[in-house]
């Protein structure tokens, strides 16, 4: 499972606004929410153009790095977070954008230290713990993870309180500890009580303890809430897919992909899909390595996910020597732990012995 990451993308951090720019920088909070975001970056561009004051065209490159960041134009993202920093050093929303579009592109040491700037500047903001446990997160460190979850919880920003409690529960997730996570995965459905991925991630933690009733009751919730984001689709696949419906899940799963093309996670669960769906008409070996070793190169081979995904996309081909060379060096990452590493070992096995990994939903081995 994987965590969700910031949503939360208006001006990061308030300061004083020229004047002469104000409207301008309304109407483009505006456009950014409505994600007309080739529009936000002409209204930044002429608000630049008037040439406001140090401070305020210092806030307006950090929030013109959103609009970029949503086009996934990381190069332009970046150097407007860098001319925001440089701008003004104390501003935090500058290092707060540089650590966004650093963690997208797989620089978690830079992502990591962004975020610390942000945090000394403004140790009241809690996305930027937030936004720091997923860097840490995604090096493996789950525990220090937690650790800044549970101070942005603390913080309580109440428009993230369900997504700093849904990211948790996977943290803990992954160390194994189902307990916390389901008590995590309560609080976020009592907070977002129409939020799916609450629902179908409450029912993952009950189906990994065996409670297989729990699971099929929350993964039934899930599919019948109605999608309205690429990830809703791609978790509400996850429901189909462990009640058995395979093809609904291969049209949500292709639904969250098309929909939003750059999203790494969306990605990576199609191309896990199409390696190891026990329906041999959903298969697609072809274009699960396509799609893996893109996710790959995008990571800088970092993420074990991806390199876990590309080792099954291999074994699917019958290319059985990459597919043991790739899960091998999945396992040998940073970062996973002894629940995750006992599958990914017992893969590897299968790719030694020359057979491909079929995920079997558990609810339909159940009734066999």
């Amino acid at each position: 499972m994987t965590v969700t990451a910031v949503t939360a993308d208006a001006i990061t951090h308030t300061v004083p606004i020229d004047p002469k720019v104000a409207p301008l920088l309304k109407r483009a909070a505006s456009e950014i929410e409505l994600k007309q975001y080739d529009s936000a970056i002409r209204t930044y561009s002429e608000a630049l153009q008037m040439k406001p004051d140090t401070t305020t065209a210092a806030a307006i490159h950090a929030s013109r790095a959103i609009a970029y960041r949503h086009k996934n134009n990381l190069d332009k993202a970046m150097a407007d977070a860098n001319e925001s920093i440089r701008l003004n050093p104390r501003y935090p929303g500058g290092y707060f954008q540089r650590a966004a579009i650093s963690r997208g592109s797989g620089n978690l040491d830079q992502a990591i230290s962004s975020y610390d700037a942000a945090i000394r500047l403004n140790p009241n903001y809690a996305q930027s713990y937030y936004g720091r446990a997923i860097a840490y997160s995604q090096k493996g460190d789950y525990d220090q993870a937690i650790r800044d979850s549970t101070e942005a919880i603390r913080l309580q920003d109440k428009t993230m309180q369900s997504d700093f409690h849904y990211n948790r529960a996977i943290y803990y997730e992954t160390l194994g500890n189902f307990g916390k996570a389901i008590a995590d995965y309560d609080d976020a459905i009592r907070i977002a009580p129409n939020d799916l991925r609450n629902y179908g991630g409450r029912a993952h933690a009950f189906q990994e303890m065996g409670q297989l009733d729990k699971a099929s009751a929350d993964y039934e919730r899930a599919i019948r809430l109605n999608p309205t984001e690429p990830n809703d689709y791609r978790q509400r696949g996850f429901a189909y897919f462990a009640k058995g419906n395979y093809r609904a899940a291969a049209s949500d799963y292709e639904k969250a992909a098309r929909l939003s093309p750059s999203n790494y996670d969306a990605a990576n669960s199609l191309a896990w899909f199409r390696a190891t769906c026990p329906e041999e008409s959903l298969r697609n070996g072809k274009e699960a390595l396509e799609t893996s070793l893109r996710l790959c190169g995008r990571t800088h081979w970092q993420d074990s996910d991806a390199v876990d995904t590309l080792a099954a996309a291999y074994a699917e081909t019958g290319d059985f020597d990459n597919a043991v060379k790739y899960q091998t060096q999945a396992l040998n990452m940073r970062g996973v732990h002894a629940f995750k590493r006992k599958r990914m070992q017992e893969r590897l096995e299968l790719y030694r012995q020359h057979k491909p990994y079929r995920q079997e939903s558990k609810f339909i081995a159940q009734r066999q």
